[in-house]
């Protein structure tokens, strides 16, 4: 960020919630580069709390935004990820996905094959923020 006066470490501090205790380990500065509106780690993580996933299961991550909740699946519970947003370049995406060292969890965007199997999960966030 360009304001000197900002501080980080009390951005992580107010960002580390007990009821997100996963979603408190993701530093700061990435979270804040790519967040597009409410903090999508708590709403993905309590989302998540609802749902049984598993090592190896395929999740469609639709409206990812900038792909911090695609990493979030993948890193915490090893779910193969189809990351896809309207408004964000998937290529984008994609350079943020290898960055957090996680493409070894995307699920192509590619035709199913007979060997193939659909989604395990389907999450989708509405932009709470911007339906009122």
């Amino acid at each position: 960020m360009s304001d000197s006066s900002f501080d980080l470490t009390k951005f992580q501090n107010r960002i580390a919630v007990s009821s997100a205790p996963r979603a408190a380990a993701y530093p700061a500065d990435w979270v804040l580069e790519n967040q597009m509106g409410p903090n999508a780690l708590w709403l993905v993580e309590e989302l998540t709390a609802a749902m049984d996933l598993r090592p190896g299961m395929r999740v469609l991550d639709l409206g990812c935004g900038r792909a911090l909740t695609s990493v979030f699946l993948a890193r915490e519970y090893g779910v193969h990820v189809t990351a896809a947003d309207l408004w964000i370049d998937p290529s984008d995406n994609w350079e943020r996905i290898r960055a957090a060292g996680v493409e070894h969890h995307r699920s192509g965007g590619r035709p199913r094959g007979e060997d193939e199997h659909p989604a395990s999960a389907l999450l989708h966030r509405p932009g709470r923020h911007l339906s009122g």
